[in-house]
């Protein structure tokens, strides 16, 4: 279950409206969710069967829908097709994704390389990081790390 309290849209209930006390987005009430990250005015979850919902602001396109339309309730990113996503961080204007087969994929605002393409476009829906796959597991020693909720996981470059 997902429950939010903010404001923007990213809470998921259909408006901007502040809410006092966290509710169920009831757009999500039946899907199982692993995680949810926030941006500055958005929100990813990522559900156990893999795939992923977006809802707020989308101005830079970092809800990955092929628009810059914003989105007051949950949207499931069709363009991930059957990908398993396994976690998922945001930007302030950017969301980055990573599947179980280590692929790493971007969207949003690509300002100074942040959606890691080499360039500075920004992309309205998720494309895959090209050079090394990630390997992703919980813990780990060495390499880099990246929170999330209460894991750690371990990332790793491969060739």
């Amino acid at each position: 279950r997902v429950l939010r309290s903010a404001a923007g849209g990213q809470e998921g209930h259909g408006d901007e409206a502040m809410q006092d006390v966290p509710r169920i987005v009831s757009a999500l009430a039946g899907v199982p969710a692993v995680s949810a990250v926030c941006g500055f005015a958005h929100t990813v979850v990522v559900a156990r069967s893999g795939s992923v919902y977006s809802f707020g602001s989308n101005e830079r396109g970092q809800l990955g829908h092929g628009t810059v339309e914003s989105s007051f309730t949950p949207v499931r990113i069709a363009s991930l097709g059957n990908a398993h996503v396994v976690v998922a961080s945001c930007g302030v204007y950017h969301t980055a994704l990573v599947t179980a087969a280590g692929a790493l994929l971007t969207c949003g605002e690509g300002g100074h390389g942040r959606l890691g393409l080499g360039d500075e476009a920004g992309q309205l829906q998720p494309v895959q990081v090209r050079g090394g796959g990630l390997e992703a597991d919980q813990g780990g020693g060495g390499g880099n790390f990246a929170a999330h909720g209460s894991l750690v996981w371990h990332l790793k470059v491969t060739k």
